[in-house]
């Protein structure tokens, strides 16, 4: 299993930023960049225990992914880790911490 991990600010509050990366056409429109998303439910958030299906398509290849949401605390971690979909195995951790009065310092981790 590897892992990979970065580190980053947004300038914006950690309450905020959890508020929009909760939302699943959020995420869909981050993932754009790289992939064309189809979101069946685009009104889905990423709560505990919630599981989102997703399509993605890249190179002309559509793969369904589904993930299931295992922490969502606001204004400090959301993590998921997918159910079906490209790998065998693999787990995303966002984790929100203030970096000063108006930025958050995001570490995203992924193991897979």
């Amino acid at each position: 299993m590897g892992d990979v991990r970065y580190s980053y600010i947004v300038k914006t509050t950690p309450n905020q930023l959890y508020d929009y990366l909760k939302q699943a056409s959020n995420v869909a429109d981050q993932l754009s960049e790289s992939f064309d998303v189809e979101l069946p439910n685009p009104d889905a958030t990423l709560e505990q225990g919630f599981e989102i299906d997703w399509r993605l398509t890249r190179y002309g290849i559509t793969q369904p992914v589904k993930i299931s949401v295992d922490e969502a605390l606001r204004g400090e971690r959301l993590s998921y880790r997918q159910l079906e979909g490209m790998f065998r195995q693999w787990r995303h951790i966002v984790q929100l911490s203030v970096h000063d009065e108006s930025s958050t310092l995001v570490t995203e981790t992924v193991h897979y």
